[in-house]
């Protein structure tokens, strides 16, 4: 789901919230923009989110999007579960199976 189409207040609905997002230029994209300002009307507390990104190491900027994001969940007494994953398009070698991997890994440390 697009975060222009996300309603912050569903997140209280589910256990745990993965949440993805890629980095524009130097950092997010206008939807997350947007959406994290309307996150800011939400209570977290306690709330579990683990967090993905997405980028492409050819550009200065690598997955500056994630330490904003995770500082706003925090900031909102969210719990961000760690590490975030990165996904690095210009190493196209990196396997779907990698992501997988780490949502196990998540899964288990939420559990």
């Amino acid at each position: 789901m697009n975060a222009r189409d996300m309603d912050p207040s569903k997140f209280q609905n589910y256990r745990l919230v993965l949440f993805g997002a890629s980095t524009w230029d130097d950092g997010l994209n206008p939807d997350t923009k947007d959406f994290l300002k309307r996150l800011e009307r939400i209570e977290l507390n306690g709330q579990s989110f683990a967090l993905f990104g997405l980028g492409d190491r050819q550009f200065l900027v690598f997955c500056a999007a994630l330490p904003t994001i995770e500082a706003k969940l925090k900031s909102l007494g969210a719990n961000v579960l760690s590490p975030a994953f990165t996904f690095d398009n210009y190493q196209s070698g990196q396997d779907i199976n990698q992501f997988i991997d780490w949502a196990k890994n998540i899964v288990t440390e939420f559990s």
